[in-house]
């Protein structure tokens, strides 16, 4: 990122921060935007951002229009869609 001189990061889908937390680890000094819907996650994520000043997370998602929909919780909350499960998706669950 610093070769390129990257200076922003958006995370769409930022869960609790994880890929934030590794470009940080490895260098990574500009602004982080994270958009995570999962109201429970997005609690998690904004307490581990909490004292990175160049780090800002929203509660939402981003798509390619203005509209709501279902968020489809799961216990494994990086598993949560908006989609529907395919029946691979179905049987990764049940595991």
């Amino acid at each position: 990122m610093n070769h390129y001189n990257i200076d922003v990061v958006l995370d769409i889908g930022a869960n609790d921060g994880d890929y934030g937390r590794e470009i940080r680890s490895r260098g990574y000094k500009g602004l982080i935007v994270s958009f995570e819907p999962n109201p429970k996650v997005f609690k998690r994520l904004k307490e581990s951002i909490k004292t990175d000043h160049n780090w800002i997370a929203f509660q939402l998602a981003i798509g390619d229009k203005d509209s709501e929909l279902e968020l489809k919780i799961l216990e494994n909350d990086t598993m949560s869609s908006f989609k529907n499960f395919t029946e691979f998706g179905k049987e990764m669950i049940m595991k």
